[in-house]
């Protein structure tokens, strides 16, 4: 005698609340937001979503609750590794560390966060040089008269302090960024796959086309290289590739790309944004005003042009640009192509 299947919507409201979390909080923050226009799976969505940053958090023996408090008075964002396995859950690997980016003007308030947790810090890196200020003024640039430009900003990073966790020899990174924004420094990573974020309110992904295919842009050009790729970039690269993603590099790939515009907004309708509190938001203070570029190239007849990656913000009434090094960099060809091309 056969048994007729009992329906899915059938075994999902006679199951446990916390089997309903448990089972989506493996699902990845597109399939979480697509949940929210239905009320009887919103608060499962939003639960699932703070459990699995709270697991994040938890795992390094900090408290979720003190850590989330921090984030919201500080502005304090979570990135790098854990920030993407809160984006894209895998279940094969688990970060080694998790950064924290906070803005250059609260640093004491984050550290003394992680200190009275049993958290001290055991390394500083300062920043190998400072930036240049240049000052544009005038409509001979189309320039409004309240822009800044802040060159070889060494990737908006002011320093990096690392923390170990004295009864279990855990490590976390605080980066602290040369703006008061604290996700400036997002804009200059190796590759897209690790521009995303948790704040106090939600967690953000600014490429969720590539990302949740497990998909990286790359963000300098390597072959050949103009600039030199640092080797803690080439080693940050074979880790990810070494837990199963891929890398890819030019326009082609990138579907936020149209014509020669590149500018991107944590608002724009390519970013996916979802809150886990919902009286908080995902973006606030500084992090509201990012706009960025990753880098690109531009191919001519006579060679190409090799363009930084660059992120603006807003500062005191002021537009702030930082860029890594002053106007791009460029290969003459001693032979050129018989056709010119462009793939930046």
């Amino acid at each position: 005698m056969s048994v007729a299947p009992i329906p899915f919507a059938t075994l999902w409201n006679d199951a446990p609340n916390e089997i309903k979390v448990a089972i989506l909080k493996q699902a990845s923050v597109d399939t979480l937001k697509s949940l929210l226009p239905f009320n009887q799976l919103r608060r499962f969505a939003r639960r699932a979503l703070r459990e699995r940053v709270n697991d994040i958090i938890e795992d390094f023996h900090l408290d979720p609750a003190l850590v989330l408090k921090m984030m919201d008075t500080t502005g304090t964002i979570i990135s790098g590794s854990a920030a993407l396995q809160a984006v894209s859950p895998r279940l094969n690997w688990k970060a080694g560390d998790v950064d924290f980016y906070c803005g250059v003007d609260v640093i004491d308030a984050v550290l003394l966060c992680f200190k009275r947790q049993s958290y001290e810090v055991v390394n500083t890196h300062p920043a190998p040089y400072a930036y240049k200020k240049f000052y544009t003024f005038g409509a001979r640039n189309a320039l409004p008269s309240n822009f800044e430009a802040r060159f070889r900003a060494n990737s908006c990073i002011e320093n990096v302090f690392t923390l170990s966790h004295t009864p279990s020899a855990l490590t976390i990174n605080v980066i602290q960024s040369r703006s008061p924004a604290s996700a400036t420094p997002l804009a200059f990573f190796h590759s897209t796959l690790v521009m995303n974020f948790v704040s106090a309110g939600g967690v953000a992904c600014a490429y969720p086309d590539l990302t949740l295919n497990s998909l990286g842009l790359m963000n300098f050009q390597s072959m050949p290289p103009v600039q030199h790729v640092h080797i803690r970039d080439v080693r940050a690269v074979d880790k990810y590739q070494s837990r199963g993603y891929l890398f890819v590099q030019g326009d082609e790939h990138d579907v936020t790309v149209d014509g020669i515009e590149r500018g991107r907004t944590w608002d724009d309708p390519f970013t996916i944004k979802m809150c886990f509190r919902k009286h908080l938001k995902v973006l606030t203070g500084p992090n509201s005003t990012i706009s960025w570029r990753t880098s690109f190239r531009e191919y001519y007849n006579w060679g190409f042009r090799e363009h930084a990656p660059e992120v603006l913000v807003e500062e005191d009434g002021r537009v702030v640009c930082y860029r890594n090094w002053v106007g791009p960099a460029s290969l003459t060809m001693v032979s050129p192509p018989a056709r010119a091309r462009r793939i930046a």
